[in-house]
């Protein structure tokens, strides 16, 4: 069993057990035998911490259940692999009929093979996933020392551009609101805009030396486990072979809602699964393209949880397009 899909956080546990009992999925408990339950989740406590299953139309099933001090339930949903363990069903009932009790797993086996229940992540969208690249060291040979080298100068000169970017706009933007200005006021704003321009011309902004070893990736899909990134600097391609890992990643994730967008930054550690340069790609903005498969290590629950509310609005925001 792969720790990477073992869902330990309490929280998550609740939402994917409501996935289950929102789909109706049949799971199946062995009782011993060839005696097997087969039931489904229909209410999930996340405050009590308990979950209820149906019974099954067989009396004599029923009292094994109730008798069976722990069952592994498991079932398949979209193609990925669940499982779970009961301990010491009680009687309860749900709506007026007969039900099992039982208090939520300590922990959930949700294994997607990064083929099943991942989500589509528009190439419109501003979420993206960061790696910071260590430095070179007194153990890192030559060719890691040049191709550092010029990582770090390719992603200068495009912090250099967006500041400059920046600026513009910003010039851009006073230009028009200093032609609607009153007369009176015309005189002063100048002066003041002059002053900018002068302290700016004296200490010209500079990159942050903090991000010129951190480089973007633009998403193409996430799930649990891991996520599809493209590339589109050779520069980069060198920290990315298959097989390297990453101890400071941050996955930027934007949510886009109505009242203004909401971003969660998600901190983990990483390894590269899959690296190949595409030579054909729709995006022609760029001349490279290469696609690059992550996994992530050992995420914690609170990483969990953001990653998976974040994978069930983007799922919502895909169906509700389809719908329309």
């Amino acid at each position: 069993m792969s720790d990477g899909a073992v869902i330990h956080n309490q929280a998550m546990i609740s939402n994917n057990l409501g996935l289950l009992q929102k789909e109706k999925v049949m799971i199946s408990g062995p009782l011993g035998g060839k005696n097997v339950l087969l039931t489904a989740v229909v209410d999930v406590d996340l405050k009590k911490g308990t979950l209820l299953l149906d019974t099954s139309s067989s009396e004599i099933l029923n009292k094994m259940a109730l008798t069976t001090r722990r069952i592994q339930f498991s079932c398949v949903f979209n193609g990925v692999k669940v499982s779970f363990n009961l301990s010491q069903l009680t009687k309860a009932k749900y709506k007026g009929y007969d039900a099992f009790s039982a208090e939520f797993p300590t922990s959930l086996y949700w294994f997607d093979r990064r083929g099943a229940f991942r989500v589509k992540v528009a190439y419109s969208s501003t979420s993206e996933c960061k790696l910071r690249i260590s430095p070179p060291d007194e153990n890192s040979t030559l060719e890691y020392q040049q191709f550092f080298e010029s990582m770090t100068k390719n992603v200068r000169e495009k912090l250099i551009r967006q500041i400059e970017k920046e600026l513009l706009e910003e010039k851009q933007a006073f230009d028009r609101a200093y032609l609607r200005m009153p007369l009176a006021e015309k005189a002063q704003a100048k002066l003041e805009r002059e002053q900018i321009e002068q302290e700016r011309a004296e200490n010209p902004p500079t990159p942050d030396e903090n991000l010129i070893n951190v480089i973007g990736l633009s998403f193409v899909d996430l799930s649990m486990t891991g996520c599809a990134l493209m590339s589109h600097s050779r520069e980069y391609s060198y920290f990315l072979t298959q097989g390297t890992k990453h101890e400071a990643c941050t996955l930027v994730l934007v949510e886009p809602k109505k009242e203004g967008n909401s971003i969660q930054e998600v901190k983990l550690k990483v390894e590269i699964m899959m690296q190949r340069e595409l030579e054909e790609h729709t995006d022609k903005t760029y001349d490279y393209h290469e696609l690059i498969g992550l996994k992530f290590i050992e995420p914690t629950p609170s990483a969990e949880s953001a990653i998976f509310r974040y994978i069930q609005a983007m799922d919502r925001i895909a169906k509700n397009r389809r719908d329309f």
